[in-house]
Formats: structure tokens, C-alpha cells, sequence
């Protein structure tokens, strides 16, 4: 009976949680720990309680084989109580934070659906003032020479521009429709990228790191986007001066791009609500303050992240990781 239960019931207790706690190292790396002890306090449970009968002395100590086994019973008790109250605190944390990203994606769903009526009423209007502008500078050729109604009209026209651009934002904001993703190179789009923001690089020094890289499944038009105005916030940042390294490579399983650039960086207390709708550090008609919460959108539909951070020499790291299929 002390060798059936015992010693192989102890011995299959130790498998088991030796196995299960490989599995919980995907969640937690602590609670596993604790489980792999538990299991180890288990097989020498085994041993002292299976093959080692009562009242023996262990060699080299003189020390009842019951001290061993009870020493084994309080260990594996406290190391499972460790487990399983790590894990409560996480599971609860997991729970907190479900909530939180549910009342998260509750409130921008109806800022969406706010944004895009906004958007549709504000269009009509600016492209009736555009067509406007346009009769009367063809009406009026004559008055176009005095040079100060030629600025007001084109003052007219860069704020109907900007009107447009900021309604154009808003309609992207709100689309939440999933778009076909195919299998790409990573590095192909943001070399497309870069390529188009080349005049705008002036003195800044590119760095270009990358590697060979698995194809993801993507949609180029949009993540385009999304390295458009990362490089464009830092060349921005860095005031036509420094270095900007961009950088590409597999991490795990997934495709890591970094974007570190060497400007101003971001105030710690505005770093959690970059990606807040409308929230801009930049002056005033400079931005609409969604361009990163559009490109957060895009990276979370293509089931990746995008996380900013600022570096000890100054500037910003923007990670971006997508995952392999």
C-alpha cells in the first residue's frame, strides 16, 4: 500500500505538476515556478513516504524518515499556496484589465459613430466652399491681381484644406471594418515608406537596420500609414537635425520594427494618453491629435501592438510587433 499510493500516487503528482506548470509559464513565469517546486516536493514526498519505511534514520543525519516526510508536506503546502495565490492575483489583474479594454472599446465605438456623423455633416459644407472659391477666382480674374485679396483667398483655401483633412481623419477614426490581410514582406512597405518621405529627411541621418524577415499577413496600404506618421511625428520631433534609426527584425514569434528617433521626447505624465482620440502635444492647427490613435486601430487589426517609450538620451523608441502566421 506505501509503495502503490505512496510512492507512484506522489510520483504521477509530481508529473502532473511538473507538466502543468510548463503550461502556466505561457502566463505567468512565477506562478510556474512555484508549481515545478510543488512537483519536486512531490517526488521526494515519494520517496520518504513510499520506500523509506517508518522509524528509519536517514544517513548521514539520524533523523526520523517523519521529519523528511513532514518537511516535504509544508513545502509542497506553502509552494502551492504561493501558486495559487500568485495566480489569483493575476487572473483577477487579467479580469480588471478585460473590463477596462471593454469599457475602452465601448467608448471609442461611440466616439466612432460620433466622429463619422461629424465628419459627413462637415464635408457637405467644404465642398460647397471649395467649389465657391473656385467660381469666384474664375468670376474674378481681375480682382485676383490686387495682392491682398489674392492672400485672403488663399488663406480661404488652406483652411478649407485643413477642414477637409481633419474631416478625412475623423471618417478614418470611425471605420472599424476589418480589412483583407495578405502575406507581405514587412520591410517592402516601409521602404515604400521612407521612399516618400525622403525630402522631408533634409540634414537627419537615416539609419536603416533589417533583416530577412517571414512574410505577415497585411494590409501594405494601411501600415503604410501607420510608418508615414511614426517617421513623420519624428522627423517632426527632431527639428530637421540627428539620427533616426529604423529598424527590423524577428523577435520570437513575431516581426518587431523600431523607430528610435533623437527629439524632444514626450512629457512622462502625456506618455500613457498618446494614443487617446484628440490628444496632440503639438501647437495649435499643427494637428487633430488622431493620428496615432488611427494607427493604433490599424496595428490592433492586424492583431499587433504599438507601445512608445522614451529612451535615456532623449527621444522616443516606437515599437511596433506584428505576429507571424
Amino acid at each position: 500500500m506505501r509503495k502503490t499510493y505512496g510512492f507512484v500516487g506522489s510520483l504521477v503528482t509530481s508529473y502532473g505538476l511538473i507538466l502543468y506548470s510548463k503550461e502556466v509559464k505561457k502566463i505567468s513565469i512565477p506562478v510556474s515556478k512555484y508549481f515545478l517546486y510543488a512537483g519536486i516536493g512531490f517526488y521526494f514526498y515519494g520517496i520518504f513516504a513510499g520506500l523509506v519505511p517508518s522509524h528509519v534514520k536517514i544517513w548521514p543525519f539520524s533523523v526520523p524518515v517523519e521529519f523528511f516526510r513532514g518537511a516535504c508536506a509544508v513545502l509542497i503546502t506553502a509552494f502551492l499556496f504561493k501558486a495559487l495565490n500568485i495566480f489569483d492575483i493575476h487572473t483577477r489583474k487579467k479580469l480588471e484589465q478585460q473590463i477596462k479594454n471593454q469599457a475602452q472599446s465601448e467608448k471609442m465605438l461611440s466616439l466612432g459613430l460620433l466622429s463619422a456623423g461629424v465628419a459627413h455633416e462637415i464635408n457637405s459644407p467644404l465642398t460647397n466652399a471649395s467649389l465657391n472659391m473656385q467660381m469666384l477666382r474664375s468670376q474674378f480674374n481681375t480682382a485676383l491681381n490686387d495682392e491682398k485679396i489674392q492672400k485672403k483667398l488663399d488663406a480661404i483655401d488652406r483652411n478649407i484644406e485643413r477642414a477637409s483633412i481633419i474631416a478625412k481623419e475623423l471618417l478614418q477614426f470611425s471605420q472599424t471594418k476589418e480589412e483583407m490581410l495578405y502575406p507581405m514582406d514587412v520591410n517592402q512597405v516601409l521602404e515604400s515608406a521612407i521612399a516618400q518621405l525622403k525630402n522631408k529627411f533634409g540634414r537627419i541621418k537615416v539609419v536603416r537596420l533589417q533583416e530577412n524577415l517571414p512574410e505577415v499577413k497585411l494590409n501594405p496600404i494601411k501600415l503604410e500609414q501607420v510608418f508615414l506618421n511614426v517617421i513623420n511625428n519624428s522627423i517632426e520631433a527632431m527639428e530637421n537635425s540627428g539620427e533616426l534609426l529604423i529598424k527590423t527584425s524577428q523577435v520570437k514569434d513575431k516581426v518587431q520594427i523600431l523607430i528610435s528617433d533623437h527629439g524632444t521626447g514626450i512629457d512622462q505624465k502625456n506618455l500613457a494618453r498618446v494614443f487617446d482620440p484628440f490628444f496632440t502635444t503639438k501647437e495649435t492647427n499643427h494637428g487633430t491629435g488622431l493620428g496615432l490613435s488611427i494607427c493604433h486601430g490599424i496595428i490592433e487589426q492586424h492583431g499587433g501592438t504599438i507601445t512608445l517609450k522614451n529612451h535615456k538620451w532623449g527621444g522616443v523608441d516606437t515599437t511596433i510587433k506584428l505576429p507571424i502566421p
